[in-house]
């Protein structure tokens, strides 16, 4: 019976010193897992306030600096422009002018496309017959899977919970 309690203490305390190792070398930011010395963006905000921040998994903390810069969608995937970096939002050609806030882009309508804004609020333009558009629904208050026909976009009346 003593060699019992023994075992399942020892058992136990492995258990946790391997649990307590992993979480050393793992770091948790926003429900991803990062490795240790492992670095990524964590952008967010809107397109006229956007947050940008390098950060880099280091023992189990996240250290996160801020970089200026623009948030735009290109087909369909979120994407930074530092200061000074030219790029398209799917209609536009724009220039990154971050240290504003702001970007300066042609004025063009594509009416062949669609505007929208994606779940977290950064603008871009989807092309005509895309179906699986991530876009913010603001009379639902909800962000909802679209669809883009004729210039049109589409929305269930569904929201998706994220």
């Amino acid at each position: 019976h003593i060699e019992k309690q023994w075992y399942q203490r020892r058992v136990r305390g492995l258990l946790l010193c391997v649990l307590q190792g992993m979480a050393a070398n793992t770091c948790t930011h926003h429900e991803a897992i990062y490795q240790d010395g492992e670095t990524f963006q964590d952008d967010h905000g809107e397109s006229d306030h956007p947050l940008c921040q390098d950060c880099t998994c280091d023992k189990g903390t996240v250290n996160c600096e801020t970089v200026p810069c623009c948030l735009y969608i290109e087909n369909g995937e979120q994407k930074r422009a530092l200061n000074g970096q030219g790029y398209s939002d799917g209609c536009n050609r724009c220039r990154c002018n971050a240290k504003s806030g702001y970007s300066m882009c042609t004025l063009m309508w594509c009416a062949w496309k669609c505007s929208y804004e994606n779940w977290n609020h950064v603008s871009g333009w989807a092309e005509d017959g895309d179906s699986k558009i991530m876009a913010f629904d603001h009379d639902g208050e909800c962000p909802k899977i679209c669809s883009c026909n004729q210039g049109q976009l589409s929305c269930p009346d569904e929201c998706i919970v994220h």
